[in-house]
């Protein structure tokens, strides 16, 4: 693959890792973001759940996905120094005896006998949470600091020259002899990485963004343990410090990106579901930010060809729409994404297409 003057839109998780794994590859990558405020990797608690949902069912694509992840956050703890990923296994509570049941049928199922169990009452006696119908434990859980790794390589950049804190300028963009052109400068390829900014670019509006809203809030409590995530409707996610992110909301409707009344009161509601009475808290802070979540849940990744400088060569692209899930989905699509970065098309769509047929051969 030849070297390439590549410009990225966005530094939040998304444009973060994609810059850093192209400049790895020797591309010459300039970066333009505002800022993060309102976005969700500023506050995202950066949790890999290898099982979730009321179903009980393996993430998409998680046996892939986790050592990609894994191997590429310890890379950059050693890179900048800092510690990013926390093994923390997830103790889910049980909402009712149907649940649990579910829990006892999928252990036994082909590929759930490394992730789950029952968490055992000795396990639990350290913990003052409800659990009326018991609690499972799911092995292989982790958390990675993503608001830190981004923050440290954004500092770094901008020392570096690499990255200007700037707003995108959409008429500043043309295209001329197969180049696209930002503020006079020219640039083999432009990606946008923009977050839920993306559902606004009009180069993508007819891409199917369903962003939501997120809130959250950080907890101090003193008296549960910090080695493990608890989870039932909500997530507590131990930070040190006996701090705990708790959350999050999933507002589909909403008029800003500011923490709400309505946000404040359905946390506590949940929260108060969880802790017993044993269990103090103080609330610390209250924070919001929109997710840029996609309607099939499957992220936008490519060149697309509506764009007419992608028919003759792959100029203007997107690295988008990861969800709640970016954390275990954006480094290993970031790897597929440059292998196939000088072709046109959607790749995910076409990987998945091929993973399909090849069940069929």
């Amino acid at each position: 693959m030849k070297k390439s003057n590549i410009l990225i839109i966005g530094q939040g998780l998304a444009g973060t890792v994609l810059a850093d794994k192209l400049m790895q590859k020797n591309h010459n990558v300039t970066m333009i973001d505002k800022g993060h405020q309102g976005v969700s990797s500023a506050v995202a608690a950066g949790v890999i759940n290898p099982v979730t949902g009321r179903r009980i069912v393996k993430s998409w694509m998680i046996d892939e996905l986790q050592p990609v992840a894994k191997a590429y956050y310890l890379q950059v703890e050693e890179k900048l120094k800092i510690k990013l990923w926390h093994e923390l296994p997830s103790l889910r509570i049980f909402t009712d005896t149907a649940m649990s049941n579910n829990w006892s049928v999928r252990m036994e199922h082909e590929g759930y006998q490394e992730y789950l169990d029952f968490a055992s009452a000795k396990e639990l006696l350290n913990y003052p949470i409800q659990q009326e119908f018991g609690v499972g434990i799911i092995h292989h859980s982790a958390r990675a600091n993503i608001g830190l790794m981004i923050s440290s390589f954004r500092e770094k950049w901008k020392r570096e020259g690499y990255l200007v804190e700037s707003e995108f300028q959409y008429q500043e963009l043309s295209i001329a002899n197969e180049e696209a052109i930002y503020q006079n400068k020219r640039y083999d390829k432009i990606i946008f990485c923009q977050g839920w900014e993306g559902a606004q670019n009009p180069l993508f509006s007819d891409l199917p963004f369903q962003v939501s809203k997120g809130e959250v809030l950080i907890l101090r409590i003193p008296k549960i343990p910090e080695e493990k995530i608890i989870k039932r409707k909500v997530a507590f996610v131990p930070l040190g410090d006996h701090l705990f992110w708790v959350g999050a909301t999933n507002f589909w409707t909403f008029e800003n990106s500011a923490p709400s009344s309505m946000g404040m009161d359905w946390l506590l509601a949940e929260v108060r579901a969880v802790l017993s009475e044993k269990s103090s808290f103080e609330i610390v802070e209250h924070i919001a930010a929109i997710r840029p979540t996609v309607r099939n849940r499957r992220p936008l990744i490519g060149f697309p060809e509506n764009i007419t400088i992608n028919l003759l060569r792959p100029t203007i692209g997107i690295f988008n729409g990861f969800g709640t899930k970016g954390t275990s989905l954006v480094p290993y699509w970031a790897d597929q994404f440059i292998e196939h970065l000088d072709e046109v098309g959607w790749l995910l769509e076409n990987k998945t297409k091929q993973k399909q047929n090849d069940k069929f051969k």
